[in-house]
């Protein structure tokens, strides 16, 4: 196995992955799933507000919590949509979404290792297995945590890694220009151009 660093993943990203899984460290199943599952959220949110065209308005009629794209579910498929990341990527937000959902209509006591929220972490982790980073990303990043918590906490550093660095390098899409309602070409009409209203005959 190889000697893999922190940094080989993330690269500018280290500290806020580091970060993160110190504060796995101390806290429960329950609450390890409800933190990453609000990191990613807003992240997400983020990803959209910086690609998307600028709002100037005082409320977000895409992005507030009770519009189009205030949900963590469509803001997943937004940005899957709009080709900023791949299916797996898209599969493991999803699976983490529904893993929040259930812990936060559970009881404190409820942990990993209980069906279906193991399953869900092994389908979250399966695109990472094959690769020897994990087991050497788990043992480097993730501290006090054994098992399938350990597993759960190493993907979702993983994916918070990749979507600090998808903010990091997205561009903003009002940068591309945009189709116009009025055709290229059309020339404005000056005054001696515009034909003369008729008199309306009484």
């Amino acid at each position: 196995m190889s000697d893999a660093k922190p940094d080989d993943l993330t690269r500018s990203r280290v500290q806020p992955i580091l970060a993160l899984a110190k504060e796995f460290a101390k806290e429960t199943d329950r609450a390890c799933v409800i933190i990453a599952a609000a990191r990613a959220d807003s992240l997400l949110s983020q990803i959209l507000a910086k690609h998307l065209i600028p709002n100037t308005a005082s409320q977000d009629e895409l992005l507030d919590s009770d519009r189009a794209l205030g949900t963590f579910s469509a803001r997943i498929q937004a940005v899957f949509r709009l080709g900023l990341m791949d299916a797996n990527l898209t599969r493991a937000l999803q699976l983490l979404r529904k893993m929040r959902n259930a812990f936060a209509h559970e009881s404190s006591t409820a942990n990993l290792d209980q069906a279906p929220h193991r399953d869900r972490v092994r389908e979250i982790i399966a695109p990472l297995v094959p690769f020897e980073n994990f087991e050497s990303y788990k043992s480097t990043l993730i501290k006090n945590k054994s098992g399938i918590a350990a597993d759960f906490c190493t993907g979702v550093s993983v994916m918070t890694a990749r979507l600090e660095g998808l903010l990091e390098a997205v561009n903003p899409i009002h940068k591309k220009r945009p189709s116009t309602y009025v055709p290229p070409g059309w020339v404005v009409q000056t005054a001696e151009e515009k034909p003369k209203e008729s008199r309306r005959e009484d």
